[in-house]
Order: structure tokens, then sequence, then C-alpha cells
């Protein structure tokens, strides 16, 4: 369950979404308020907080080569950011 309703990443469904990623051949990212695709915010205030790559395993989807913006790293050391 989360606030959004019940998710339930599948294996086929993680398996397509593996295939989509690899298929752009781009890493993704970590944004501010999930800005980057809402067409109501100014194109540069859809800042990235930083990137990963997702992988794939046995037990589940994992982040990986998270890598974040010296703003977003400095936020989270203090805390800002759970």
């Amino acid at each position: 369950p989360t606030t959004k309703g019940l998710l339930k990443l599948t294996i086929d469904g993680a398996k397509r979404l593996m295939e989509t990623y690899q298929g752009r051949g781009v890493v993704l990212c970590f944004d501010y308020f999930h800005a980057t695709y809402n067409p109501a915010v100014a194109p540069d205030e859809r800042k990235a907080a930083g990137q990963f790559r997702p992988e794939l395993r046995s037990d589940g989807l994992w982040f990986v080569d998270i890598q974040w913006t010296p703003k977003a790293a400095q936020a989270i050391r203090d805390g800002e950011w759970p």
C-alpha cells in the first residue's frame, strides 16, 4: 500500500521496466516534487536532485550508482530529506 493506492511490482512488470530503461539508454533522475514531467512547472525549475540506474535483482528492483547533486547531498546530510 502507498499514498497513491496499492502498487505491486510483478516480475513481468519489472522486466518490461528494465527493457524500456535499457532501450532508452539514459540514466534516470531523482527530482524535486516530481516536477520533471509536470507541464505546469517552468522548465528552469525542473531540476534534478540526482541520478541513478535501476537494476533488477532476485530480491527486487534496486536503484544503483546513485549520484546526488551537491545541493541535494548537503540537504540529505543536514537531515532535510529523510
